[in-house]
């Protein structure tokens, strides 16, 4: 599973944990059932603007460090602001603990490319 991916899936076991240890109160658990579908919708929205149409990972492109996907490097330039392969590996993730030189300069020729698209 891509890098941003896997994030999602474990905010949505957090989530889900959260619902199950939710207070007794009846006001905080309505409170609390309201925090996490909010929450849950966010997830949702996010995942969707990562995977836009793919169906399958191979549709969310190369790998480009790690195991995070050009899908996903687009998500972070478009919509998070990414504006280097360093802001990617470690401000977003810590994909840079185990990136390799080579990864890093594919990063940047791909996000180099995607911002000079975006921007047109």
């Amino acid at each position: 599973m891509a890098g941003v991916l896997k994030r999602i899936a474990f905010l949505a076991w957090a989530l889900l944990a959260a619902m199950l240890a939710a207070p007794a109160h009846a006001q905080d658990s309505d409170k609390a059932q309201k925090d996490a579908e909010e929450t849950l919708s966010a997830i949702v929205r996010v995942k969707s603007k990562i995977l836009k149409d793919a169906r399958s990972i191979d549709e969310m492109g190369r790998c480009v460090a790690g195991d995070l996907s050009e899908a996903e490097v687009r998500y972070l330039v478009e919509n998070e602001w990414a504006q280097t392969a360093d802001d990617v590996l470690w401000r977003r993730s810590k994909i840079g603990l185990l990136a390799s030189k080579e990864q890093v300069a594919a990063l940047e020729r791909l996000m180099t490319s995607m911002k000079s698209n975006f921007r047109q």
